[in-house]
């Protein structure tokens, strides 16, 4: 992520989710000034960035070749959950 803008972004640990869910408790505010860059690894959960004046927020998200492609085959579903997935 690439701060085009002042923004605080709010995150967490895949590790701190219990029994399918995240206490919110453990969300940590970061704030990264203007023309920033910040990586985030696969084990960090994040939220929608919050805006730090009333323009708003801009955020350019650099993603790995393969991000958001469908699937090659379907994923078998293992739980009632996996269907929202």
């Amino acid at each position: 992520n690439v701060a085009m803008t002042d923004l605080v972004l709010l995150l967490g640990r895949v590790q701190d989710i219990e029994n399918n869910h995240y206490d919110a408790k453990n969300v940590d505010a970061f704030f990264i000034p203007k023309g920033v860059a910040v990586e985030l690894y696969a084990t960090t959960l994040h939220f929608a960035p919050c805006k730090v004046d009333e323009e708003g927020f801009k955020a350019v998200v650099i993603l790995p070749a393969g991000t958001n492609e469908p699937l090659e085959k379907a994923v078998e579903k293992k739980s009632e959950e996996d269907v929202l997935l």
